[in-house]
């Protein structure tokens, strides 16, 4: 007989894509001989493995963000698999250029010098001067500014480009200048502009960093004709030199004030310590033929008979210049 027949259909066939991610990494670059470039790197999905190749120059291989400092020019090429075992590749080259046209310059910076009251709104003007050799030219300059921002509030500066940081209780403003506004080997002229918070304060708290990290800092107290150097060294950091600092730190333990003195001027120094109000509710002079003075403490003051609240702590300097710390006290 006839053996019966089956038949089977499917009524649907649902095809599901696997997920197509992105890999980015940055362009192509140039860099200096000596210097290094971070090959950053992102990638979209889920990350089963990963190759860097070749792994010469690059200070963490197993990282999607190496460092990457090649001695000579290097095609680098990433290769990403996701959880599917998909494979996704970019490749950034990275060409070394001797760079013996490329000018890290001397610079000089000026500014003026005035002083300013409660309220006040002033401006610092200076002047620059990065010195090159003639056959070089310069690409572009980072000034590096720091302040206090509970003596100042920043309003305005005449750089097209800048940028405000926040390092620890201090602000940096960071001027940058394009190769198309810089003038090699001339005087270049900035300003910058200023609303003034508390009490009698001197500008020159302002001080001149070596970079954006604030490892080294300086205060330009004598800034008529003052003259801050820079020593050209490895891009970009660059080293100051031939500046007098004055500053003090009040270093509160309890009801207990340290003074800490930082200076090279000889002669009286005046403290006073002031309320929200302006009263005077203690003061103290220093006398000292001391040549030089790092942070070294010159005194301490009991304030176990002062009331909780604000105070300023100002300092006035043998040259009659004007310099101010907070403390608060609380029971």
């Amino acid at each position: 007989g006839n053996m019966p027949s089956y038949a089977f259909g499917i009524d649907d066939i649902s095809l599901i894509p696997l997920p197509d991610y992105d890999l980015e990494t940055i362009k192509d670059t140039i860099i200096c001989e000596t210097e290094s470039v971070k090959l950053e790197s992102k990638f979209g999905g889920e990350i089963s493995s990963m190759e860097w190749t070749p792994t010469f120059g690059l200070d963490d291989p197993s990282s999607l963000n190496p460092i990457a400092s090649p001695t000579e020019s290097t095609t680098y090429t990433l290769k990403v698999k996701d959880k599917y075992f998909c494979e996704y590749q970019e490749t950034i080259v990275v060409n070394i250029d001797p760079c013996l046209n490329l000018c890290t310059p001397d610079l000089s910076v000026y500014l003026n010098d005035k002083v300013v009251q409660l309220g006040d709104t002033f401006c610092i003007n200076g002047t620059f001067i990065p010195e090159c050799a003639d056959d070089s030219f310069l690409d572009k300059l980072n000034i590096y500014f720091e302040y206090d921002p509970f003596l100042m509030s920043f309003l305005s500066t005449s750089s097209s480009t800048y940028s405000i940081i926040q390092n620890k209780e201090k602000s940096i403003l960071k001027l940058t200048f394009d190769s198309k506004d810089l003038l090699v080997n001339q005087a270049n002229e900035f300003s910058f502009c200023f609303r003034s918070l508390l009490g009698d304060s001197k500008y020159p708290v302002v001080n001149v960093l070596d970079n954006d990290e604030s490892k080294i800092s300086y205060s330009l107290i004598d800034s008529i004709n003052s003259n801050i150097e820079y020593i050209s060294c490895d891009q970009p950091f660059r080293q100051i030199k031939m500046v007098i600092v004055t500053d003090f730190e009040a270093i509160l333990v309890n009801r207990n004030l340290s003074i800490k003195l930082a200076t090279e001027e000889e002669g009286l120094f005046k403290f006073i310590i002031v309320d929200v109000n302006g009263q005077i509710v203690k003061q103290q002079d220093y006398n000292t033929s001391k040549s030089k003075y790092s942070y070294e403490e010159i005194f301490q003051l009991d304030l176990s008979d002062i009331s909780s609240g604000v105070y300023n702590i100002r300092m006035t300097s043998p040259s009659g210049k004007y310099y101010t710390k907070r403390i608060i006290l609380v029971d």
